[in-house]
């Protein structure tokens, strides 16, 4: 089970780098008569006071940390460590799903 949640942990944590990447490149993006712009009003926000690659660089470091806390937590029952793992790659999937569809909605990729 450890070594489960260990790969799931990992995987969370590139999805979540994924996520970040994707949404650099879609709102970077130059279209023609598009415009682009964050969905989630949180993390607009925190664009609009940090900037866009310094808030993704904090928001992966902070994300990831709190993973590696959660992967390494011995308080934590193992069940909900992988349950609460599988909860955040998934909603951080859709999330790199969407941004790939944005993507290739404008023809970046």
């Amino acid at each position: 089970m450890k070594a489960l949640i260990f790969e799931v942990g990992a995987m969370t944590i590139f999805a979540n780098m994924v996520d970040n990447i994707t949404t650099y490149l879609a709102l970077t993006a130059s279209v023609p008569g598009t415009e682009l712009y964050e969905a989630n009003p949180i993390t607009a926000w925190g664009i609009q006071m940090a900037g866009l690659a310094p808030f993704l660089v904090a928001e992966f470091l902070v994300t990831s940390a709190v993973i590696v806390w959660i992967v390494r937590n011995r308080r934590l029952l193992n069940w909900s460590k992988l349950v609460g793992l599988l909860v955040i790659l998934a909603l951080t999937g859709a999330a790199v799903v969407n941004n790939l569809l944005v993507l290739a909605e404008i023809s970046v990729i």
